[in-house]
């Protein structure tokens, strides 16, 4: 991999720096503090270098230079572990002024570094002596002596990445002789021992990838750059920082050499949060690798940790401001994620046969990312999370999802719609390995027909609408047909679930309503009106509606609906909807239900309104009856019916009501004795409050001695501690 590495660097368009220098100046009480990457917080192994280069410093017996050395040395390492090491020497007083000198490769142009030097110590060069020449030897003498005059009392420390010998350093006016009363160190950074200098060796550090990262951090806070002060120059740090400079030093190489992504990495690499042109942004990014490469932080494989080397399966890592991407006949991982691009709004894929996992979310994706099996045969899962753009779909040329898809236009774990913990773990055995889709416009199944073989092969059977639409959602009859579980929650279109053509649901087994304001009946059912004479809601098992706040009934109808409508319904369960009158109010069969609750409904006046609930099986598996708060409530049902499985009565809050639906019944044994007992009566419990119990009134005072009442429990207040 290390010559993919080396053959990036040749394409990398080079400056002309041969011995251009980089001098970086920091003067005790003035300006700005020593700016380095590396905390207190650092590496541990880091710090123990830096002590080291202290004592090694502050040490008389060492002498003014040091020449300290590392074969196979990587600039930066060094630089950093000196420049914390310059810090603390420098918040210990121990020095005055600190110059930081980087020199490039080749003759080193001494003008520059001298008028460098003394614009960075502040003082300005008389431009009526100005005779430079062409030499790149030829020094100012005046800007020698007013650099020395400015040191020579001053307790510094001169750091170059670079030997220079004391005669250039006197020449350029930097003092290289011991001064008494005042500390200097002449202090070098080079790859091999220097003859005639005390030479010291460093230590190898595997603290590497911490001291690239405080590099970046220095860079990005110090604002160097090799591309001078021009207009790049300016605007190069207002597009970068430590983040994404990183995230680019671990990523580029593996996708700079991906046919095809070379010019979209280059564009796209960039934070961008204002418009710019395609060939500024290639201008950007070549100034920051340059200067990457100068810092020795590019095109180096040994730089990257272990978790940083795989391929990168995120393209949003690498190009958060992707906008086009055409993936045909590239070859991609199994997992290939575009999560974190966040401006994508086009994308192909064809012929990848690797991928099996794909994630789309967060993009602006208005087309459906797969119509065809074979452009991912392997596909296993999608994710399509957040892509509130992805509004309308084209179901007809659909013939083929992965095994599970995650659509959930509403995204993120904050999700007020999925997965509401109730509904989860009712589907969460269910739907596994299905399609979930979870959307706010009911536009996405628009062309999605009832006849669609994706039903059979990989939709789940749950619906749920919710996000407080004022449209009426006409385009999910289709979806309704099929569906086992709806739930609607918080919407502000639906005024009777019937106008969904509710005879079309013939597979429906629960349904949660929660929050639906402008609902005024549930179920408002004509049975003329009817496409076919067949039973209604045949399937429904549970009804949960609660804080449906302006319904009157929850089932209103004239006439009778064939036998078999509700005919499975099991478990009801309603609350918190103030207006609601009456449940049912005409006669049923309720042959299946089991269980009712009902609670916080304050008009509710009876649950059973009319006739023709005396029917034989209905009311035959009643075993539960919660009646909570309910203080208009005069009756359950008009006509006492045989409830041969009730076994639980429990009513609170309900003054009003004055008798219970109990039935005196014998069987033929008992019919000729004289006293018949009750069938099913001996096993009932009633909890309830004594006041209420003693005004109850009975049909037949007999069926009352056989049931066992339970006060409700008093409310304890808690002792004072």
């Amino acid at each position: 991999m290390r010559s993919v590495y080396s053959t990036l660097a040749e394409h990398l368009p080079q400056p002309k720096r041969s011995g251009q220098s980089f001098i970086d100046v920091y003067i005790r009480g003035e300006g700005t503090s020593v700016v380095s990457g590396l905390s207190e917080s650092c590496h541990p192994e880091i710090k123990m270098l830096a002590e080291t280069v202290i004592k090694t410093l502050l040490d008389p017996n060492y002498g003014i230079s040091i020449n300290f050395y590392k074969p196979e040395r990587r600039k930066f390492e060094e630089r950093m572990i000196f420049k914390y090491a310059a810090k603390k020497l420098m918040e210990q007083n121990h020095i005055d002024v600190l110059i930081l000198a980087r020199v490039a490769h080749g003759k080193i142009d001494l003008q520059k570094f001298q008028m460098q030097l003394a614009k960075k110590l502040g003082i300005h060069k008389n431009e009526d002596n100005d005779d430079d020449d062409d030499d790149l030897d030829f020094l100012d003498d005046v800007l020698a002596r007013q650099i020395h005059s400015f040191l020579e009392k001053r307790n510094f420390l001169f750091v170059s990445e670079r030997y220079l010998d004391r005669m250039t350093l006197r020449r350029v006016g930097i003092p290289s002789d011991v001064r008494i009363g005042y500390y200097s160190k002449l202090v070098f950074v080079t790859a091999t021992p220097m003859d005639f200098e005390l030479n010291v060796l460093l230590k190898d550090t595997n603290a590497t990838w911490d001291l690239v990262c405080a590099q970046v951090q220095e860079y990005t806070l110090s604002q160097w750059s090799t591309s001078g002060e021009g207009v790049i120059r300016e605007t190069l740090f207002q597009f970068f920082d430590t983040k994404n400079i990183i995230e680019c030093i671990a990523n580029f190489p593996w996708f700079y050499y991906v046919p095809g992504w070379k010019q979209s990495w280059l564009a796209n690499i960039l934070v961008v949060e204002c418009p710019l042109d395609v060939n500024t942004r290639f201008k950007l990014v070549d100034a920051m690798l340059n200067d990457l490469y100068e810092l020795g932080l590019a095109f180096d494989e040994s730089l990257i940790p272990e978790n940083f080397k795989e391929v990168s399966s995120s393209v949003g890592d690498t190009l958060p401001n992707l906008e086009v991407l055409h993936c045909s006949d590239v070859e991609l991982d199994k997992l290939f994620s575009l999560n974190g691009c966040p401006n994508l709004r086009t994308l192909t894929l064809g012929g990848n046969k690797n991928v099996e996992v794909l994630d789309v979310s967060g993009t602006q994706l208005n087309k459906f990312p797969i119509e065809d099996c074979t452009a991912v045969p392997h596909l296993r899962h999608m994710d399509i999370v957040g892509t509130k753009c992805l509004r309308a779909v084209d179901w007809k040329q659909i013939e083929w999802l992965p095994e599970e898809v995650n659509w959930n236009e509403f995204g993120g774990e904050n999700s007020s719609v999925w997965p509401r913990q109730e509904v989860g773990d009712v589907l969460k055995d269910e739907n596994k390995g299905r399609v979930y889709i979870a959307v706010g416009s009911d536009m996405i199944f628009k062309t999605l027909q009832s006849t669609s073989q994706l039903w059979g092969k990989h939709f789940s059977q749950f619906l749920e609408c919710a996000g407080g639409s004022k449209r009426f959602p006409k385009y999910i009859s289709n979806v309704l047909i099929h569906t086992e579980f709806l739930s609607l929650y918080d919407d502000r279109s639906i005024k009777r679930l019937s106008d969904l053509q509710v005879e079309t649901m013939a597979e429906l087994k629960e349904c949660w309503i929660e929050k639906c304001y402008s609902m005024e009946t549930i179920f408002c059912l004509q049975p003329s009106s009817l496409v076919k004479p067949q039973p209604v809601l045949g399937c429904l098992e549970n009804l949960r509606i609660s804080e449906v706040m302006n319904a009157t009934n929850m089932c209103s109808f004239t006439g009778s609906l064939n036998r078999g409508s509700f005919g499975r319904l099991k478990h009801m369960h309603l609350e918190y909807c103030p207006r609601l009158l009456n449940v049912f109010t005409s006669g049923l069969c309720l042959e299946s239900l089991e269980v009712v609750e009902i609670k916080f409904c304050a008009r509710l006046q009876e649950v059973f309104s009319g006739k023709g609930y005396n029917v034989e099986g209905s009311f035959n598996k009643l075993h539960t009856l919660r009646l909570i708060e309910l203080p208009a409530l005069t009756s359950i049902i008009q006509d006492v019916v045989y409830m041969p499985a009730l076994t639980k009565i429990k009513v609170k809050g309900c003054p009003k009501l004055g008798m219970l639906p109990l039935r005196y019944t014998t069987n033929n044994r008992a019919s000729s004795s004289k006293h018949p007992i009750p069938l099913g009566v001996t096993s009932i419990v009633v909890s309830g409050e004594p006041e209420w119990w003693k005004r109850l009134q009975w049909a037949d005072k007999n069926v009352k001695e056989h049931i066992c009442f339970e006060s409700w429990p008093l409310l304890k207040i808690p002792k004072r501690s």
